[in-house]
């Protein structure tokens, strides 16, 4: 990413909001998660925050000095979906725009 922000180029990132790992804005938590991914029944509920990555990424740009990149996740997994709604976000994104 360093070289891509050092050239100027304009850097996104879409995540995939309901991941535990590339959520964006909402990430699945659950109070039996833990340890070895092998649960039955799927307790989680979507919650506001980064995915794991995310976090990650979040941490390691600032201890590196880059600016974290505008971002959005996709939500083909929410119960209420909307394609057009989706389809704005994300190319208010990409325009630098806020959605």
């Amino acid at each position: 990413m360093k070289q891509h922000v050092s050239a100027g180029d304009d850097v996104v990132l879409i995540g995939v909001d309901s991941s535990p790992t590339m959520g964006v804005d909402f990430s699945p938590s659950a109070p039996s998660w833990a340890g070895k991914p092998d649960i039955g029944e799927d307790d989680s509920t979507l919650v506001r925050g980064d995915g794991i990555f995310l976090e990650e990424l979040k941490a390691e740009c600032a201890e590196r000095g880059l600016p974290y990149p505008r971002s959005t996740g996709i939500r083909h997994w929410f119960p209420d979906y909307d394609r057009e709604e989706e389809k704005r976000r994300v190319e208010a994104l990409l325009k630098g725009e806020t959605p």
